[in-house]
């Protein structure tokens, strides 16, 4: 928990300059978060699409029950990589908001952040929409339903769920997350003015956010009770009200990156969150939690809604205190901060849109070229390297090429500060 505000946390230290051009003047250690879940994304969507025919073979060879744990941990790191994205996103785009009220200043322009929101995620994407689309890829993309769709960010709410249509697969999340940065402003309004004239702003909006995400919990418990397994992409589960618990989470990390301690316990969670390694500890355990409880082969049986809740609900602390060490390790050293300086993770976490946006389409053509349930085992990690590599040339171009040229443009429209650099999420 920081002792005073600081908008520029990274600006004063050279060692934490930031990786190809983005954020110097946010929290440039979040990069590696970023990275992390966009190969653990990757991870998943390549054990997912690329099923190999010799899992009872080596199921004999190393035992049904690491096979069965190793199935779970694959299964969970997915949702889990994606909640890191949906907590990132609160924390940091929030921040500025929090930041202006606390410091007086005036809120960032409506206009300015709409703008900048805008150039974050419509050119790449787009993009990768037409080019997958002309290839062949997807169903109705350049019709009326794919405009309202795909196009406008509509299919999570246009009664298909998450419309496999879409020849972006992952771009249910990026419908998501265009109706966050839509209600943040609103809920910065809300807040601002709820607490104004309050004794301990703070605090209130503390229990504000608090309410927000109990209340996104309990939407989600009376969704799953109008859902199947087999409908998890359901409008119910994936609209916004279903997933405000992570972008909430993101904003009490902003709160106590802003907050001064005054009660014990208080002081007690700045010294939980001022220990990095205790708060990866944690979520690492509580992951273990997750994929013991939520495997549908494993020991406890769950049912769809025991599945749902619990991964539904657990995932929030996980991803948070991930989250935790990029923000509290701006100073000071460690085995831990190491890894979150890593350069070439820090440069996929710059890169991870288009990466994001490639990578599945690229591990589909695999799949139909190698044919379904022919690749062994042994094989898979080559095969899903090979795509990995692709995937990573073309998000280079789309950063350096598309992406950061656009929001060059976009961070020095009407007299914003002139930037070589990105500084947006």
């Amino acid at each position: 928990m920081a002792r005073e505000l600081k908008n520029t946390p990274g600006a004063d230290q050279p060692e934490l300059k930031a990786i190809g051009g983005a954020r110097p003047d946010s929290f440039p250690l979040l990069d590696a978060a970023r990275g992390l879940s966009a190969l653990s994304v990757f991870c998943f969507h390549g054990w997912l699409v690329l099923r190999y025919s010799d899992m009872e073979t080596w199921a004999s060879r190393v035992g049904e029950t690491p096979m069965r744990g190793f199935t779970s941990v694959m299964g969970a790191l997915g949702p889990q990589a994606v909640a890191v994205f949906f907590v990132l996103s609160g924390f940091l785009l929030y921040r500025p908001f929090l930041a202006a009220r606390v410091a007086g200043a005036d809120s960032p322009r409506l206009g300015k952040y709409t703008l900048r929101r805008a150039a974050r995620i419509i050119p790449a994407y787009w993009l990768a929409l037409v080019i997958l689309g002309l290839l062949g890829r997807g169903t109705d993309v350049f019709t009326l339903h794919g405009v309202r769709d795909y196009f406008l960010f509509g299919q999570i709410y246009s009664g298909k769920g998450s419309t496999w249509g879409n020849p972006v697969e992952p771009a249910w999340t990026i419908c998501v997350e265009v109706s966050y940065y839509i209600f943040l402003p609103f809920w910065a309004l809300l807040t601002a003015r709820v607490t104004r004239g309050r004794a301990n702003p703070i605090r209130v909006e503390g229990l504000l956010t608090g309410a927000l995400i109990l209340a996104s919990i309990g939407w989600k418990a009376w969704a799953v009770k109008h859902t199947t397994i087999h409908e998890s992409h359901q409008p119910l589960l994936v609209t916004l009200p279903a997933t405000l618990d992570m972008f909430g989470a993101g904003f009490l990390l902003a709160l106590l990156s802003l907050a001064s301690p005054r009660t014990a316990l208080e002081r007690t969670v700045g010294r939980l969150f001022g220990k990095p390694g205790v708060c990866v500890g944690l979520a690492v355990a509580l992951y273990a939690v997750v994929c013991l409880v939520t495997a549908p082969d494993g020991p406890l049986s769950p049912t769809w809604p025991v599945i749902a809740l619990t991964s539904a609900v657990l995932k929030v602390p996980i991803a948070a205190l991930l989250i935790v060490p990029g923000v509290v390790m701006m100073r000071g050293g460690g085995t831990l901060r190491a890894v979150y300086r890593l350069r070439p993770i820090a440069w996929v976490g710059v890169v991870s849109y288009g990466f994001y946006i490639w990578h599945m389409a690229l591990l589909r053509w695999l799949s139909d070229w190698i044919g379904r349930g022919t690749l062994p085992l042994l094989e898979l990690p080559f095969a899903i390297a090979a795509v990995m590599a692709v995937a990573f040339s073309i998000a280079a171009f789309s950063w350096y090429f598309v992406e950061r040229p656009i929001l060059r443009l976009a961070h020095t429209y009407k007299g914003a500060r002139p930037s070589k650099t990105k500084v947006s999420a």
